[in-house]
């Protein structure tokens, strides 16, 4: 009964104090860094779009090249570039919430602010555990159609 008293009364030590301040500093340092990329990413995409389409669009049609899009295939590449940078920008965000919170409840010694700290990390994890399920998802579809179609033929 003593020891289960003990795993609920846990303390952190200056050692631990330590890590946690390590570790909200790289969580820092990395979700602003996946920030960054992801604003990269969006300016690329405009640009792309934009004032670069004749050098990265080139696609055949009946055996002719072509370096024209139409504008749904610029809206649907632009739509699908924004979803996988808004996919992208959850777990950051999370992960800065994390950085932040942590940092605040180890200066302020507010146990308040740790249990936040930890639901953030929580959730980063289990979004990125949901978004693995569906790329899972997804490819494991795509190969049972490839692998119809091809016994198919």
């Amino acid at each position: 009964m003593e020891q289960d008293k003990a795993l609920f009364s846990l303390s952190i030590d200056p050692v631990t104090k330590a890590h946690l301040n390590d570790t909200a500093r790289w969580a820092r340092f990395l979700s602003i860094a996946g920030m960054v990329m992801i604003g990269l990413g969006l300016l690329i995409s405009i640009l792309t779009l934009t004032v670069w389409q004749d050098r990265f669009f080139r696609y055949t049609v009946n055996g002719q090249e072509s370096q024209n899009l139409s504008a749904a295939m610029r809206m649907g590449y632009l739509f699908f570039m924004l979803v996988v940078l808004l996919v992208a920008f959850f777990p950051l965000m999370y992960l800065l919430q994390f950085s932040n919170r942590l940092r605040v409840a180890l200066s302020a010694n507010d146990q308040d602010d740790l249990n936040l700290a930890f639901m953030n990390l929580k959730k980063y994890f289990r979004y990125l555990g949901i978004v693995l399920i569906v790329v899972l998802a997804f490819y494991a579809i795509v190969f049972g159609i490839s692998f119809l179609f091809a016994a198919n033929r």
